[in-house]
């Protein structure tokens, strides 16, 4: 049995995982980046502290509801390729490693909702 902290510790990890691959290939030749790492800088670079916060709460969603999930859709293909180890450290990991890629989709779908109600809703007064 897989314990909550168990789960935290994999999902921060492939968070940390997924940031540091990025940091090698992009971090290194900014300019504007200091020479040692500094949270402080990295925190606010990009919006950093928001991936962070939106990250960890979508994290803990998907974390809790996986099985729900799981069985509204079972027939989807990534469904069937992870559920044989969703019970894993793996599935943690790897949860946490994409998360960057998770946020980017629901950040994309509230943008896509919002221009849907701008243009659905438009004052046609004018």
């Amino acid at each position: 049995m897989i314990t909550q902290l168990t789960i935290l510790m994999c999902g921060l990890l492939g968070a940390v995982t997924y940031k540091l691959i990025n940091y090698s290939t992009a971090g290194k030749k900014n300019t504007d980046s200091p020479m040692n790492f500094s949270f402080k800088y990295w925190i606010a670079d990009r919006g950093n502290w928001n991936d962070l916060l939106l990250g960890a709460i979508l994290f803990a969603i998907l974390a809790t509801y996986k099985e729900d999930i799981f069985k509204i859709y079972p027939e989807m293909w990534l469904v069937k390729a992870i559920a044989p180890f969703s019970n894993s450290w793996l599935f943690y990991f790897i949860l946490g490693l994409l998360m960057t890629y998770i946020i980017k989709i629901f950040r994309n779908l509230i943008w896509m909702v919002g221009k849907l109600s701008n243009t659905t809703f438009k004052n046609k007064e004018k």
